[in-house]
């Protein structure tokens, strides 16, 4: 075989087997290419063997799809079995845009059905809200998104083990805004870990979220 031809081969089979688990973890080529960053035309030629893949692209795509590298390479050393990955994969919905700045209401997504795809997500009612702002800058930056873990109870009363967590707050007028937590001289204060911005003191907000992961934003290419 050609060496041309072998490459256009080798490049078909990684691009069929992206899509087949991109397909059984039901997400649009958009939504993919929006969690690995890169545009909707590059992955749909990736897809079709038309275009170069680097290995540091094809780790970023197998992380969004939970598999390994190996297995989009169709290496037969330690391949997990596909449906039992896709059987732990839970849809994330987001639901809206937080401020990581000055307090403000929340941007409710009523109207999209966007999904992030987690593996053993544990808790309950977990969601996907989008950074808006720069107070949490360079932990988050504009555009971001977060896995929040909900606090049912929105304790006024907040746990110890909350401190130095990134949190999603609200006050009595239901504005929100993304800190992180933390006690200064027996104080709960909401701190920006961007210096630029005032520190908040907690009392009379409510914490109804921890951010547990963190989702970088779309990178141009």
């Amino acid at each position: 075989m050609e060496p041309d031809t072998y490459i256009q081969n080798k490049r078909s089979k990684i691009g069929a087997r992206i899509k087949e688990v991109r397909k059984k973890m039901k997400l649009s080529q958009l939504e993919l290419a929006n969690i690995v960053g890169i545009s909707q035309s590059h992955l749909a030629n990736i897809e079709l063997g038309r275009k170069r893949i680097s290995y540091d692209l094809l780790e970023k795509i197998a992380r969004a799809l939970k598999v390994s590298p190996s297995f989009l390479l169709e290496d037969k050393k330690d391949l997990p079995a596909l449906d039992e990955i896709i059987e732990k994969v839970k849809l994330v919905p987001v639901v809206g845009a937080v401020k990581a700045g000055s307090p403000e209401e929340a941007v409710e997504y009523q109207y999209t059905e966007r999904y992030f795809p987690f593996v053993n997500v544990r808790c309950n009612g977990c969601y996907v809200i989008e950074v808006d702002g720069d107070s949490m800058s360079p932990t988050l930056e504009k555009g971001d998104y977060i896995l929040v873990k909900p606090i049912e109870k929105y304790p006024f009363l907040i746990p110890d083990e909350f401190e130095n967590k990134i949190v999603v707050a609200a006050n009595e007028n239901w504005e929100y805004t993304i800190k992180r937590l933390k006690k200064i001289r027996d104080k709960w204060i909401l701190c920006p870990d961007n210096v630029d911005y005032r520190l908040i003191e907690a009392d009379g907000w409510k914490i109804i979220g921890i951010a547990i992961e963190r989702i970088p934003k779309r990178q141009k290419l």
